[in-house]
């Protein structure tokens, strides 16, 4: 099963808020495309929204010990720069993350139990108003 959600708040009709979240849809597939790669793996979701430079963003995601999970984020044209990182719901404690200074961050992670896990991310080096930002989230039986 995916989940497609489209987030955020509501923007003027406008072709280029097409373009932009096409292309982080479009990264968001090459990055599927490669994971893919290394075997047998689900796309359980995929999140679009756009967002300011310096705000966090979090969604919560069930995840099982069973299986290997893949972050993939990535964000449009205007960006140059978007973090990702992974806790426990009801923790403070970050379990993994991908802070580089790039475009295309990536997760690996195997939960160490079954539960609710918080994904944030946080866009740096926006050159407009408003920059368009998602993540997938790929997963892989461990068996």
């Amino acid at each position: 099963m995916m989940l497609i959600i489209m987030s955020g708040g509501v923007l003027a009709q406008n072709s280029n808020n097409q373009v932009f979240s096409d292309q982080v849809y479009s990264q968001l597939k090459d990055s599927y495309m490669t994971i893919s790669k290394f075997g047998d793996v689900v796309l359980e979701s995929v999140v679009i929204t756009f967002s300011t430079n310096d705000e966090f963003d979090s969604w919560t995601k069930y995840m099982s010990s069973d299986r290997t999970y893949f972050i993939a984020g990535a964000c449009d044209s205007d960006c140059t720069d978007i973090d990702l990182y992974l806790g426990l719901e009801g923790s403070s404690e970050i379990l993994a993350e991908d802070n580089d200074m790039d475009d295309k961050p990536l997760i690996t992670f195997n939960p160490p139990e079954d539960g609710y896990y918080i994904i944030s991310t946080i866009l740096y080096n926006c050159d407009q108003a408003i920059c368009y930002q998602g993540f997938s989230v790929i997963s892989m039986s461990n068996n």
